[in-house]
């Protein structure tokens, strides 16, 4: 064969493997990234309607996992669905209105917390409430309790009412602790928005709550160490933020 003919043979063989290696890092950077290999970078999505009626105005984070994404995508759904029929059961004499905003409370490799903050006004008075959503990067998920931690609820329920109790100083109905046993359908409502935390879980109460119960906390925070045999494995460990947690 020429000596021209194969140089250029051998030439071409050493590009498409360049190529081929180049490809598969790009790839392999892609899937690391989605994966929780680096902070997500967030864009928020906004989203304005205007009837007669009612105006809504939310903004919400969107991220490089799909499935977090949807995850986000259907709270936000359900909360303009919430709204609407608040809204419709309502006087139709005043203009209602819903206001939507987010914070990142933490990310690490692991995990991605947001607190989305839902301000309501359908009568005299806004209700501001929020809404909690843990997930776990690797899978995509959105954690529920049941997720988070490995006992019964029953176990969990009482523990950390127990905790609510102690650093709030306000004794709570008994019905709140036995949540658990009540019914294996429902949480404890004062633990629907738990959020995990770097070494912490932090537990946040509505403004309702605070009022109702005589919390005058908006959260309290309680050390991963303390619990430590009520979490999953995977969601007991002190983790580094890559924020600084809100």
């Amino acid at each position: 064969m020429n000596p021209i003919n194969i140089y250029l043979s051998l030439l071409g063989v050493i590009l498409l493997a360049a190529c081929s290696i180049t490809m598969a890092d790009t790839d392999n950077n892609k899937t690391s990234t989605a994966s929780g290999a680096a902070p997500y970078q967030i864009i928020t999505e906004h989203e304005q309607e205007e009837m007669e009626a009612y105006e809504i105005s939310i903004d919400y984070p969107q991220t490089p996992n799909d499935q977090i994404d949807q995850s986000v995508i259907d709270y936000v759904n359900l909360a303009k669905d919430v709204f609407k029929k608040k809204s419709y059961e309502a006087a139709k004499d005043k203009r209602h209105s819903l206001k939507v905003d987010y914070d990142i409370l933490h990310e690490d490799e692991r995990l991605f917390v947001v607190k989305m903050t839902e301000v309501i006004k359908v009568g005299s008075q806004p209700e501001k409430t929020m809404t909690i959503l843990n997930f776990d990067k690797n899978k995509g998920k959105r954690l529920d309790l049941n997720s988070i931690f490995s006992v019964d609820r029953a176990i969990y329920t009482k523990e950390l009412t127990g905790f609510i109790e102690e650093e709030t100083e306000s004794p709570l109905p008994s019905s709140l602790k036995n949540a658990g046993k009540l019914s294996v359908e429902k949480e404890s409502p004062l633990l629907s928005n738990v959020a995990l935390k770097g070494d912490k879980v932090e537990i946040y109460f509505s403004e309702a709550q605070q009022k109702e119960y005589a919390i005058d906390k908006e959260s309290i925070q309680i050390n991963k160490s303390d619990i430590e045999n009520l979490l999953r494995s995977q969601y007991a460990q002190a983790r580094t933020s890559w924020l600084a947690d809100q």
